[in-house]
Protein backbone atom coordinates (compact mmCIF):
# COMPACT_ATOMS: atom_id res chain seq x y z
CA UNK A 1 0.00 0.00 0.00
CA UNK A 2 1.09 3.79 -0.76
CA UNK A 3 0.92 6.41 1.53
CA UNK A 4 -2.55 7.71 -0.14
CA UNK A 5 -4.24 4.02 0.24
CA UNK A 6 -2.69 3.70 4.08
CA UNK A 7 -4.22 7.30 5.28
CA UNK A 8 -7.57 5.91 3.41
CA UNK A 9 -7.54 2.62 5.56
CA UNK A 10 -7.38 4.02 8.33
CA UNK A 11 -10.10 6.69 7.38
CA UNK A 12 -12.28 3.94 6.42
CA UNK A 13 -11.95 2.15 9.64
CA UNK A 14 -12.65 5.25 12.16
CA UNK A 15 -15.45 5.67 9.65
CA UNK A 16 -16.76 1.96 10.48
CA UNK A 17 -15.81 1.86 14.57
CA UNK A 18 -18.30 5.61 14.29
CA UNK A 19 -20.89 3.70 12.90
CA UNK A 20 -20.42 1.07 15.12
CA UNK A 21 -20.62 3.70 17.91
CA UNK A 22 -23.85 4.75 16.59
CA UNK A 23 -25.46 1.73 16.66
CA UNK A 24 -23.99 1.02 20.16
CA UNK A 25 -25.61 4.37 21.42
CA UNK A 26 -28.67 3.43 19.83
CA UNK A 27 -29.01 0.34 22.33
CA UNK A 28 -27.85 1.76 24.74
CA UNK A 29 -24.75 0.32 25.10
CA UNK A 30 -22.83 3.29 26.40
CA UNK A 31 -19.56 2.37 27.13
CA UNK A 32 -19.36 0.36 24.24
CA UNK A 33 -20.18 3.26 22.47
CA UNK A 34 -17.52 5.53 24.36
CA UNK A 35 -14.89 2.76 22.96
CA UNK A 36 -15.43 2.76 19.51
CA UNK A 37 -15.55 6.60 19.51
CA UNK A 38 -12.20 6.40 21.27
CA UNK A 39 -11.12 3.94 18.56
CA UNK A 40 -12.01 5.99 15.75
CA UNK A 41 -9.94 9.04 17.19
CA UNK A 42 -7.09 7.02 17.58
CA UNK A 43 -7.25 6.19 14.14
CA UNK A 44 -8.10 9.48 12.54
CA UNK A 45 -5.33 10.52 14.63
CA UNK A 46 -3.10 8.11 13.18
CA UNK A 47 -4.25 8.65 9.67
CA UNK A 48 -3.25 12.72 10.09
CA UNK A 49 -0.01 11.44 11.37
CA UNK A 50 0.89 9.16 9.08
CA UNK A 51 -0.01 11.93 6.14
CA UNK A 52 2.00 14.27 7.69
CA UNK A 53 5.01 12.29 8.27
CA UNK A 54 5.15 9.71 5.92
CA UNK A 55 5.28 7.17 8.23
CA UNK A 56 3.44 4.95 10.40
CA UNK A 57 2.67 6.54 14.31
CA UNK A 58 3.92 4.55 16.89
CA UNK A 59 1.54 1.71 18.79
CA UNK A 60 -0.25 3.46 20.93
CA UNK A 61 -3.66 4.35 22.10
CA UNK A 62 -3.23 7.20 24.67
CA UNK A 63 -4.72 9.48 22.49
CA UNK A 64 -2.97 12.55 24.48
CA UNK A 65 -0.08 10.97 23.67
CA UNK A 66 -0.81 10.76 20.21
CA UNK A 67 -2.55 14.50 19.73
CA UNK A 68 1.21 15.95 21.40
CA UNK A 69 3.22 13.90 18.48
CA UNK A 70 0.49 14.71 15.94
CA UNK A 71 1.14 18.36 16.99
CA UNK A 72 -2.73 18.86 16.62
CA UNK A 73 -4.02 22.03 18.17
CA UNK A 74 -7.04 21.31 20.56
CA UNK A 75 -9.19 23.96 22.24
CA UNK A 76 -8.63 23.84 25.81
CA UNK A 77 -11.80 21.96 26.73
CA UNK A 78 -10.99 19.23 24.43
CA UNK A 79 -7.62 19.16 25.67
CA UNK A 80 -9.10 18.40 29.37
CA UNK A 81 -11.59 15.70 28.25
CA UNK A 82 -9.34 14.28 25.55
CA UNK A 83 -8.20 11.86 28.79
CA UNK A 84 -11.92 10.69 29.48
CA UNK A 85 -11.56 8.60 26.94
CA UNK A 86 -8.78 6.67 28.21
CA UNK A 87 -11.24 5.01 30.63
CA UNK A 88 -12.53 2.84 27.81
CA UNK A 89 -9.62 1.44 26.58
Amino acid sequence: MDLREKVAYWLENAEYDLQTAKIMDESSRYSYTAFMCQQALEKIIKALYLQNNSKEAPKSHNLVYLVGITNLILSENKQNYLPNFHLFT
